[in-house]
């Protein structure tokens, strides 16, 4: 037989060489969407959240690669899409019921609280509305109707419960000053908060958006 002394040892991949195959990976994730997204007739700029959603196979490698891609993104400036990397968990970790409408009650009870905080925080809890959704909210998403006010997510508008209606009334009165087109104005003139820093501003109420959307969503 052949001399064990003589065998040639495997080669094995280095951290770089895994490094770089990780990469060439995220790379071709990347290209792929943005072929489809040039092929749906949009860009990076105008291609809908809800069809980046639809997009999405569900596979924890394609999530957590378009993820950094997508947080690259929102940090230039150039979309408002946003990927969250899949848990390691097969079930979102979510909250539990008592917690989510224990916050729920806060922000409808509290008119204390800043109107950008309460309103960003029940569209989240009690329509699961993500957060690139929310910062694109625009004024004229909104009506009074029947002395009702509603909002106009989709297709058909939906009646707001009053605390949230007179929330957003308040929002209205103070984004004003900013902008004339954005329900959550950003820091630059013309453009609308990210949704990081609206996701930021929720932590501190110990609402992490992802977690309260599954629960949401799921009930």
């Amino acid at each position: 037989g052949t001399n064990p002394t003589l065998r040639k040892p495997v080669a094995r991949p280095t951290s770089i060489q895994h490094r770089l195959r990780r990469l060439r990976r995220r790379l071709r994730e990347c290209a792929k969407l943005l072929t489809h997204i040039r092929a749906r007739g949009h860009t990076l700029a105008t291609f809908p959240q809800r069809e980046l959603d639809h997009y999405l196979t569900g596979s924890a490698s394609q999530r957590d690669h378009l993820s950094h891609f997508t947080r690259w993104l929102r940090e230039h400036r150039l979309t408002h899409l946003v990927v969250y990397p899949r848990r390691n968990s097969a079930v979102p970790a979510g909250m539990d019921t008592e917690g989510r409408w224990r916050v729920a009650r806060r922000f409808l009870a509290d008119d204390t609280l800043p109107p950008m905080d309460r309103v960003s925080g029940l569209l989240t809890l009690l329509y699961g509305m993500q957060t690139t959704r929310i910062v694109a909210l625009e004024r004229s998403n909104l009506q009074i109707r029947n002395e009702a006010m509603t909002l106009t997510i989709g297709a058909d508008p939906i009646e707001l419960p009053d605390p949230l209606g007179r929330a957003i009334d308040d929002l209205l009165q103070i984004s004003a000053r900013k902008s004339d087109r954005w329900l959550f104005p950003g820091r630059n003139p013309g453009a609308a908060m990210t949704a990081n820093a609206l996701s930021r501003r929720l932590q501190r109420y110990g609402l992490r958006v992802a977690d309260a959307r599954a629960t949401t969503l799921l009930e």
